[in-house]
C-alpha cells in the first residue's frame, strides 16, 4: 500500500479550485432565478394590463397580443450588439482583449450556449444560431398553436 501526501500549497490549490466551482455554480444559480423572476414579472404585467387574472397561462397570451419574451429578446439584442462591435476594428480588438474578463460580453453569450442547447464555440456562429432560434421560435409558437389563434380572433374583435 502506498501513502501520499499532500503538500499545503497542493491542499490551498484545491481549496481554491473548490471555492471557484462553488461561486460559478452559485452564480449560474442566481442567474436563473434571475431569468424567472423577469419571466414571472413580464407576465404579470401583461395579464394586468389586458384585465386577465394572474393565474393564466402567459406564454400563448404573450404570443397572441405580439410580444416577444423578454429573456428571449435581450438574448437577441445581446448577439446583435456582439456582431456589430465584431465589425469594427478597434470594438474587435477590445473585445479580444476583455474576453478573459469575468463579466464580459463573451462570457454573457457564453451563458446564452447553455440556454439554446447548443453546441458551437465560436462566438459569431452562437450569435448567429441565437438570432435565428429566437425568431423562429416565436414564429413557431404563433403558427402551431390553437389557443393562440383563438386568442387572436378574440382581442381582434
Amino acid at each position: 500500500m502506498v501513502w501520499y501526501s499532500i503538500s499545503e500549497d497542493e491542499r490551498e490549490h484545491e481549496a481554491e479550485d473548490e471555492n471557484e466551482h462553488e461561486a460559478e455554480v452559485e452564480d449560474e444559480h442566481e442567474n436563473k432565478h434571475e431569468r424567472l423572476t423577469l419571466k414571472r414579472t413580464e407576465g404579470n404585467l401583461v395579464k394586468f394590463m389586458i384585465g386577465v387574472p394572474t393565474r393564466c397561462r402567459t406564454t400563448d397570451l404573450l404570443c397572441a397580443v405580439k410580444i416577444e419574451p423578454t429573456i428571449k429578446r435581450l438574448d437577441a439584442l445581446k448577439c446583435d450588439f456582439y456582431l456589430r462591435l465584431r465589425k469594427n476594428v478597434y470594438t474587435n480588438e477590445l473585445l479580444d482583449e476583455v474576453k478573459q474578463l469575468e463579466n464580459s460580453l463573451s462570457n454573457e453569450i457564453m451563458e446564452i450556449k447553455t440556454t439554446y442547447d447548443t453546441n458551437e464555440s465560436e462566438l459569431d456562429k452562437l450569435c448567429s444560431i441565437t438570432k435565428y432560434h429566437v425568431k423562429s421560435e416565436f414564429k413557431a409558437m404563433k403558427l402551431n398553436n390553437p389557443k393562440v389563434a383563438e386568442l387572436i380572433k378574440i382581442f381582434d374583435t
